[in-house]
This record gives structure tokens, sequence and C-alpha cells, in this order.
């Protein structure tokens, strides 16, 4: 079986102007033969291309081929290419891969074509706060009466001897009660240790190797590697490879590709990041994905 030869093209402009509105559908149907949406302009003979106004901004283009309109970006595209933004005359081109249809005409989308998006209202509120109230609260205190002593007389006591008869002097005996001591038992609450939720490995699904962060890159620092048919799999291929910077997997197709620097262009970690179109992710980018040292570039 042949190698599919992948070309991906380095972006040459900023990613689609905020002017443009939300993202349309990667592949629609082509109704009544026309791509969704008001077009700026539909080129039907080669080269299929549009030369901007003065303040009009570059969207994204749509090439209708057969009866499906397929989606074109200022980024990677597996099928067609998109040139020359950054002159302001967009151009589509064919990339020759067998499995891709040929173009039928190309429709160009730009600003002057999109309904801006309102900004929200702002609504004011007005919050009054009430002063508090001081209640003074007055005591009366009654005046007290002392009450006057009187000192009485001495009394004299006339002292009488009497004898007195003999006592019987009986013994009693108390017999204390016993005493009874009673012993407390304490029982100790059982504790429940929590177990952690284990977190997901970089390549397995939720994992930081599975966060759909693609860089653009050149045709140079893309290797297809055969065997891996999963996005796991093609994720832990590259994990696998201290060169490998970042994986693709296009959505719903097999085909694994791994992205390597080398000594021709700069880092690939370094370039812009493509929009979420596929099943892909950043292995050995300092500061996203699962973080790991490349080895070289």
């Amino acid at each position: 079986m042949k190698l599919v030869i992948l070309v991906l093209l380095v972006v040459l402009a900023s990613f689609v102007n905020t002017d443009c509105g939300p993202l349309p559908p990667q592949t629609t149907p082509a109704v009544g033969g026309q791509c969704p949406g008001t077009a700026a302009f539909v080129d039907t003979l080669a080269p299929y291309e549009y030369s901007l106004s003065t303040g009009e901004e570059f969207c994204w283009a749509y090439v209708k081929t057969g009866s499906t309109c397929k989606l074109v970006l200022q980024s990677f595209q597996q099928c067609y290419q998109l040139l020359h933004v950054n002159v302001r005359k967009p151009l589509v081109t064919f990339s020759g891969s067998k499995n891709c249809g040929e173009i039928g005409k190309v429709a160009f989308y730009t600003s002057s074509t999109m309904t801006p998006t309102p900004a929200p209202s702002t609504t004011s509120i007005q919050t009054t706060t009430s002063v508090p109230t001081t209640t003074q609260e007055q005591t009366t205190t009654a005046p007290t009466t002392v009450a006057e002593t009187t000192t009485a007389a001495p009394t004299t006591t006339q002292e009488q001897t009497t004898t007195a008869a003999p006592t019987t002097t009986q013994e009693q005996t108390t017999t204390s009660a016993p005493t009874t001591t009673q012993e407390q038992t304490t029982t100790a609450i059982p504790t429940t240790t929590a177990t952690p939720t284990p977190t997901p490995s970089c390549c397995q699904p939720g994992g930081a190797g599975r966060n759909n962060v693609f860089h653009t890159a050149s045709p140079s620092n893309v290797f297809k590697i055969t065997g891996p048919t999963t996005p796991e799999a093609c994720c832990t291929a590259c994990v696998n490879d201290a060169d490998c910077v970042q994986w693709l997997m296009f959505a719903g197709e097999t085909d694994c590709f791994n992205y390597r620097n080398n000594d021709i262009v700069g880092d690939i970690c370094e370039n812009e990041r493509v929009p979420n179109l596929m099943e892909s992710g950043a292995i050995r980018c300092s500061d996203e994905g699962c973080s790991l040292t490349v080895t070289r570039k």
C-alpha cells in the first residue's frame, strides 16, 4: 500500500477574524449546487482566487467538490491548500491526494458579508444603604434609705448553781452504707479515609496529551506512523519517541501522524495553533500538554 503523503501548510496569518462570527460546519451538502452563507465571491475557474478590498478581512473558503462543500481555513488542510492570504489575495489549490475530490468551484467569505454580533448591554445597579438609628437609653437611680440602728442597754444576769443528776450515756453506732463504683465505657468512632480519584495518564481520555492542541508545522516535520489506529495509541507512540513534539489523527480516520523538530525550521511549539478540528495533542511543549522534554530540535 502506498504511503499517503500529507502536505502541511505554515499558517500565513492569524486565526479567523473576530468580525467573521462562529465557524461554519467543516463539511456540508451543497444545496442547489451552492455552499451555505453569503459569499463575497465565487470563482469557477482556476486559479481559484479573490482580491480583498480595503478594510475587508478574509474569513474562510468553501470548496465545492461534487455535491459536498468542504471548509478551508488559514491553517493546515488535508485536501486543499490556502495561500497568499498575507498579500490580501487568497488562493485555494488542490493538494493532489487521490482520496480528495477535484475542485468544482470556490466560494470566498469575508468580513463584509458577515453580520457582527451585538455587544451585550450593561445594566447599572444602584444600591442605597440606610443609616443605622442609635437609641439612647436613660437610667434613673432611686435614692437609697439607710436604716438607723439603736443599741439596747446592757442586761445583768444572775448566775444560779444547780447540781445535775447523774446521766446515762447511750452509745449509738452508725454503719455507713457500702459504696458502689460504676465503670464508664467509651466506644471509639471508626474513621473512614477517602480514596482519591486517580489522575488519567498522559494519553488516556482526559489526560494532558489528549488536549486537542496542534501547532502549525512544515511538511518536513511530519512522519506517518504505521500501527496505531486510535487516538490513545497515536498519542502513546509520540510519548515513546523522544523527538516527537505533537501528534495528529483526522476525525473519523485511522492514520497516525507524529511531528518532530528539525534543523531547517524553528520550534513547532512556538508556532500558532490550529482551530480544534481533529484529534491531536502537544506532548513536549513546555507550557501545555504532557510537558515532556524533547531531546533535540
